[in-house]
């Protein structure tokens, strides 16, 4: 008897979450309450889908637009759990599903929708191709969130996990480029705390060795001019570049150089195969002759 009610429990399971095919058409429905303005219906129609298909391969980017949509409302809880929610997923949750989309032959089914009485096209609020860069998102979202709540240690909490653990990991260059984003923001927030050292700190890793937003090259400039006169700069770059050297751990070929008292230990050094061709390669460094100039 036990065995008979524990099939039936797992059978009604599977075909509840499993095999029922999901209504698309609330979503379709949600995407053409927002296209009226009606932002509130929209959102009650996605937490409604969120809620009756909790399994659905959509639900990751039906909860990160909730999120999108109570901070436009600027409901700030909600949408501080809808995107942590996000970060719940386990990191291949939703390829997974992907992988059995032959329960979801409807995927496709979320169109654009003419509305003839604004004489204009609906965009689907959600999109029906999955986001691989979701979770990476809603790390950034929950930092900005908590920025404007003036919550700081949990922005940067939030950033780090993004460089930590949802970087672009693709290729190098793309977790670089998201690396120092996040870096440059973590910067930003120490000096709204004005403890400079930690900005330094946080716009200094890597510098050498990732192609930094422009913002974040200049910001870091202009600090040093700020503390530093001209000429002590000038010492303090032959000082580091002099001094600067490869060391072997592992079988693999680190670069060091210390540059106002910070350490920089690790970059990807290319063809540089000794210190001479690294020092060589300091000098060159695009930030380093910008700095020269001022």
């Amino acid at each position: 008897m036990r065995l008979f009610l524990l099939i039936t429990v797992l059978t009604t399971f599977y075909a509840q979450n499993i095999i029922a095919q999901p209504d698309y058409e609330l979503l379709t429905q949600a995407s053409i309450s927002y296209c009226h303005g009606n932002t509130r219906k929209c959102i009650g129609q996605l937490e409604q889908f969120r809620l009756n298909y909790p399994y659905d391969p959509l639900w990751g980017e039906v909860t990160f637009r909730l999120g999108e949509l109570y901070t436009e409302m600027q409901n700030f809880h909600p949408a501080i759990s809808a995107f942590k929610a996000v970060l719940t997923l386990p990191p291949d949750n939703m390829n997974d599903f992907r992988a059995g989309e032959e329960f979801h032959p409807n995927l496709d089914s979320i169109k654009s929708y003419f509305d003839p009485e604004k004489e204009s096209t609906c965009q689907p609020i959600v999109n029906s191709q999955w986001d691989k860069d979701l979770q990476r998102k809603a790390c950034s979202a929950l930092a900005d969130l908590y920025i404007y709540r003036e919550q700081y240690d949990s922005s940067i909490y939030y950033l780090n996990l993004e460089i930590q653990k949802y970087a672009y990991t693709s290729c190098g260059n793309g977790y670089r480029a998201d690396q120092a984003s996040c870096k440059f923001e973590i910067a930003k927030i120490y000096l709204l705390e004005k403890d400079t050292s930690r900005a330094l700190g946080a716009l200094f890793d890597r510098i050498l060795f990732t192609d930094y937003p422009q913002r974040a090259e200049q910001l870091l400039i202009d600090l040093l001019q700020t503390l530093y006169s001209a000429e002590a700069i000038q010492v303090e770059l032959d000082k580091a570049i002099n001094e600067a050297y490869i060391y072997q751990k592992n079988g693999w070929d680190y670069p060091h150089v210390t540059l106002f008292g910070f350490e920089l230990k690790e970059g990807d050094l290319g063809d540089m195969k000794d210190t001479e061709q690294f020092r060589a390669y300091l000098r060159k460094s695009k930030w380093v002759r910008q700095l020269r100039r001022g």
